[in-house]
């Protein structure tokens, strides 16, 4: 008979392994969360209206923040 199969050394094998295998599965599910969020956050930005210097300058402009040859000036160096 196999009676020492059934002992107390044998039957905590499986627990550990299984332990083991789901701590790996979750642990690194977890990590290619982490690696797909730090990807995602390290994209370029797209360009959308309103960033680019000359929208801004147009913005401070109608805001009235400078005056029209102020404005003029600094688009004359933003274009050239």
């Amino acid at each position: 008979m196999m009676w020492w199969m059934f002992g107390r050394h044998v039957f905590w094998w499986p627990l550990l392994g299984g332990g083991l295998m789901m701590l790996l599965f979750w642990g690194g599910l977890a990590l290619l969360g982490v690696l797909i969020w730090r990807a995602a956050r390290n994209q370029p930005v797209e360009r959308r209206e309103g960033n680019t210097a000359l929208d801004l300058l147009n913005a401070r402009y109608a805001r009235g923040e400078i005056t029209t040859a102020e404005y003029q000036e600094m688009r004359r160096n933003i274009l050239s």
